[in-house]
């Protein structure tokens, strides 16, 4: 049986996401929030954990990946229970279609009953624009505000 070999760096565009983040926000940006169930009811439904918390009421998810594995995380990021949402696309695996498709299904899911953001930054986990990008982050989260 062959396996693949690993990628080298597989998680530099969410790490480069959570340095964005954390240089807009320092310890008021949360990379470790606490995983949260999915049902009260049936313990077997398990629990889902977004990528980070901002001001302990923005879910956050980062992604750099294809446009089908993002809808997972906008799942993830409308369970979440908090009722304000940011999505932080990465483009690196995706395509053009991945943020905007993004915002189209968090309009159907969150109607009128939470805020949400979708926003694709200039730089990646290879190409650092730090400050370009933190400034979008915070305009983000003041727009939530």
């Amino acid at each position: 049986m062959k396996t693949r070999p690993k990628r080298k760096n597989a998680q530099v565009h969410d790490k480069y996401g959570k340095e964005v983040l954390r240089g807009a926000f320092g310890s008021d940006f949360d990379s470790k929030p606490k995983p949260f169930k999915i049902s009260e009811g049936n313990l077997n439904a398990g629990s889902i954990r977004v990528d980070g918390e901002v001001y302990g009421e923005i879910a956050v998810e980062i992604e750099s990946r294809v446009s089908k594995q993002v809808r997972g995380a906008v799942l993830d990021l409308f369970l979440h229970p908090y009722r304000k949402k940011l999505l932080i696309i990465i483009e690196k695996h995706g395509n053009s279609i991945t943020p905007v498709q993004s915002e189209e299904i968090l309009k159907k899911l969150c109607k009128n009953k939470f805020a949400f953001k979708v926003i694709t930054l200039k730089g990646n986990g290879n190409n650092s624009l730090l400050n370009e990008d933190i400034l979008l982050v915070k305009k983000a989260v003041k727009d939530l505000s």
